[in-house]
């Protein structure tokens, strides 16, 4: 009983009043009280230092939705300050208090996913956090923006958006962006006096090219191409392939037209994708194939939609996905592809998508006016059927007969069935 009575005066002595006020009002389950109490057992104010009792009271905190009380739970489960090392947990309440915009736990967030830390690595998440932040003005998530962009991790490599970070965190006070950003820039104007002289170079080289002095443009292009000059690697490239005014080498050729493809050359990201496609001067790989005709594409390149719209409906290096294809074959259409109108106008003939047989015959009618044989075909069978159109068996014919001229064996068998076998019958 002694005993009992000593303790709790040693404890009445350890806790002020402050700490007691808290204490009675984490209790009863006043958040704000549950973090302030947390706080104090955590550094030691006014009251004992504990950190498992910290740990207990950023939890209790940390449930009711406190940011800070998930912030600093989760930095104990992350060292193992007051409860068992946990850095999976720590993540997760990192993740928490960030989704509801928790800066500190923004870029702990961020790091986590860009070291594995308690998770499997993921350099596009933690891009986006670290974007988050730097939205923010975390001078931190800017600089590791910044090093994302330098490093092409979770995000295409781009050296001008790191510096654009690195200054913005450098304009904040970020010593470590700022010595980036100098280093950067001393980079870039070293960079700029190669790109002016790869531009002189690709000018006269292109300047020969188009006047057929092929043997003039090769050391040329050759030089800018070193430089980094893309429109220099893509006329080398094309040079290579075919043998003007250099020896003819696939290889080499596959070799610039990925390092013109990697700056965005759309044209250049086209021919890479065929060269993977087809083994060209590289291994067969159909993955890479895909991934370069799908670049090609965002680009706006009307023959990559069209064939990345196919590997989309066949499953070819992506899983199969007819609304995907459909959308690819719809703005490959859309800039007067004749392959992909007929294939968008099969899509709304066959109601795969939708059905809508006014489409249908419109997107044929469109095709056929490019010459496309089985377009031509079906906007005879459409017009001899009515759809889409007022029905019209003579000018179906006359569409048909159109078809069959052109190397149409479906026209033929048509026109047969329901043209001279009828006429036959009459007879």
């Amino acid at each position: 009983m002694i005993r009992s009575i000593l303790s709790a005066l040693l404890f009445v002595l350890c806790v002020s009043v402050y700490a007691q006020r808290d204490l009675k009002a984490a209790q009863k389950g006043n958040v704000d009280a549950q973090y302030r109490l947390a706080q104090a057992y955590l550094k030691g104010q006014n009251i004992k230092q504990d950190s498992r009792e910290a740990v207990h009271w950023f939890q209790q905190a940390a449930e009711k939705g406190h940011l800070d009380a998930q912030y600093y739970l989760g930095i104990a489960y992350f060292y193992g300050d007051g409860v068992t090392c946990d850095q999976t947990k720590a993540l997760e309440w990192f993740e928490k208090a960030a989704e509801q915009g928790h800066v500190a736990s923004i870029t702990k967030t961020a790091d986590c996913y860009f070291e594995g830390t308690g998770c499997t690595m993921d350099y596009q998440k933690a891009f986006h956090w670290y974007e988050i932040g730097a939205q923010k003005g975390n001078t931190t998530c800017q600089t590791r923006l910044g090093d994302c962009y330098y490093e092409g991790k979770g995000v295409a490599k781009n050296e001008d958006e790191a510096r654009n970070w690195w200054k913005k965190a450098a304009d904040g006070g970020n010593n470590d962006a700022k010595k980036k950003y100098e280093d950067a820039l001393k980079r870039y104007n070293e960079m700029k006096k190669e790109r002016d002289t790869a531009g002189e170079k690709y000018t006269s080289g292109k300047a020969a090219y188009n006047a057929k002095k092929y043997d003039v443009a090769i050391p040329l292009f050759q030089q800018a191409a070193q430089y980094g000059h893309s429109k220099a690697q893509l006329y080398l490239a094309r040079c290579y392939e075919e043998g003007l005014g250099v020896q003819k080498d696939l290889a080499q050729a596959a070799y610039w037209y990925e390092k013109a493809a990697e700056q965005h050359e759309v044209l250049a990201q086209y021919h890479i994708a065929d060269c993977y496609e087809k083994g060209i001067g590289v291994e067969k790989n159909v993955e890479r194939a895909v991934y370069w005709y799908r670049q090609a594409a965002d680009l706006g390149n009307v023959y990559a939609q069209y064939i990345y719209g196919n590997c989309c409906y066949n499953g070819h290096g992506v899983p199969q996905n007819h609304k995907e294809a459909f959308d690819w074959y719809e703005k490959a259409a859309n800039q007067g592809h004749a392959d992909s109108q007929y294939r968008l106008a099969n899509f709304y003939a066959e109601g795969k998508i939708i059905k809508n047989t006014d489409k249908a015959y419109q997107w044929y009618a469109k095709a056929a006016n490019q010459g496309h044989v089985d377009a031509i075909y079906q906007l005879g069978v459409f017009t001899y059927y009515g759809k889409g159109v007022k029905h019209n068996k003579k000018k179906a014919r006359t569409i048909l007969d159109l078809a069959a001229s052109k190397g149409s064996k479906e026209a033929e068998s048509f026109i047969e069935e329901k043209y001279n076998k009828k006429k036959k019958k009459k007879n």
